[in-house]
């Protein structure tokens, strides 16, 4: 996983591949919030993500169902 071998760069790719589909989800979970607050949920979905790649188990799911 690029993510473990090289952790800037695997971001940088996961980033690209589900920022959309994250800020979707969140949008509608938070429908009323200012995008400033979307966009913060965001982030710290993927920084929560990051600091625990080492927990992540492939096998019991994808990484866009840990995501998500």
């Amino acid at each position: 996983m690029l993510l473990r071998n090289s952790p800037e760069r695997g971001l940088e790719q996961l980033m690209k591949r589900y920022m959309g589909l994250v800020f979707a989800i969140v949008r509608a979970r938070m429908p009323a919030s200012p995008e400033e607050d979307i966009e913060e949920c965001v982030s710290d979905i993927f920084f929560e993500f990051y600091e625990n790649r080492e927990k992540i188990q492939l096998e019991k799911g994808s990484i866009q169902t840990f995501l998500c």
